[in-house]
C-alpha cells in the first residue's frame, strides 16, 4: 500500500497517474475487509450488501478511448500501402487491432517494426531527438503517389493531464507533424474523424489525406 501511495504523491509533482493504478492495492485491500467482515457479526453482512450496491452501480466505462469508432470511420478509405502515423506511440498497437490489414505504421521514432508492442526504453530523450522535418519528411517522401497517410493524434481537453515529460513532448510533437503535414502542397485531407472537439479523455483524431503529386 506504501508503494501505491507512493507513486501517487509522486505523481502529483510530474503527472502520470492513471486512477486504474489503484487495481494493484485492490487484493490486499479486499483480503483486508473480508478479515474485518468476517468479525463483525451482522454490521459486517450490512457492510458487504451496501459494497455491492454501490459497485453494481459503479461500472467501468464501455470504451478506454474512440480509437474503435474512429478506426471504423477510416478504415473503409484505406488500402494496402497506406501510412498510419501516430503521434502518441503507445497507441499502433490498438490502432493495428482495429485498423485493415496490410497498412504500414509510423510514429514520432520513424517506422515502426514489430505494432504489437510499444518500445518505451529511453523514451524521453529519443522523443527530445525527434523533428518532422527528420523523421517525418522522408516518410512522406517515400509514400506513392495517390496512397493515403492517417495522422492519428490525441486530442488534448485537459492540459493538466499532457505536463509530464512524455505527454508534453506527445502534446508539442503531435502540434508540430499536424501542422508539417497540413503544410504539405502534396497532400489533401479527404476526411477528419471525429470532425469535432468532443469531451473526455484519452481521445483521438485521425486526419486522412491523399498524396497527389
Amino acid at each position: 500500500m506504501l508503494t501505491v501511495l507512493a507513486a501517487y504523491g509522486a505523481s502529483q509533482v510530474s503527472p502520470a497517474w492513471a486512477s486504474r493504478y489503484f487495481a494493484v492495492a485492490l487484493p490486499p485491500l479486499l483480503i483486508a475487509l473480508a478479515g474485518g467482515l468476517a468479525n463483525a457479526g451482522r454490521l459486517g453482512v450490512v457492510g458487504a450488501l451496501l459494497v455491492a450496491v454501490i459497485w453494481a452501480a459503479d461500472g467501468a466505462p464501455a470504451e478506454k478511448s474512440n480509437v474503435r469508432s474512429i478506426s471504423e470511420a477510416i478504415a473503409p478509405s484505406l488500402h494496402r500501402g497506406d501510412l498510419v502515423v501516430s503521434t502518441q506511440p503507445e497507441q499502433v498497437p490498438v490502432l493495428r487491432y482495429y485498423l485493415p490489414d496490410g497498412l504500414r505504421y509510423a510514429t514520432l521514432w520513424g517506422p515502426v517494426g514489430d505494432v504489437g508492442v510499444t518500445d518505451w526504453r529511453d523514451g524521453v530523450r529519443r522523443l527530445r531527438g525527434t523533428s518532422a522535418e527528420h523523421d517525418l519528411k522522408p516518410l512522406l517522401d517515400r509514400l506513392p503517389r495517390g496512397h493515403r497517410v492517417v495522422i492519428v493524434e490525441p486530442i488534448v481537453n485537459d492540459i493538466g493531464r499532457w505536463l509530464a515529460p512524455w505527454t508534453e513532448l506527445v502534446r508539442v510533437r503531435s502540434t508540430e507533424w499536424s501542422q508539417y503535414i497540413a503544410n504539405d502542397p502534396r497532400l489533401t485531407a479527404i476526411a477528419v474523424r471525429p470532425p469535432d472537439v468532443e469531451p473526455g479523455n484519452n481521445l483521438l483524431r485521425a486526419t486522412v489525406l491523399v498524396k497527389e503529386d
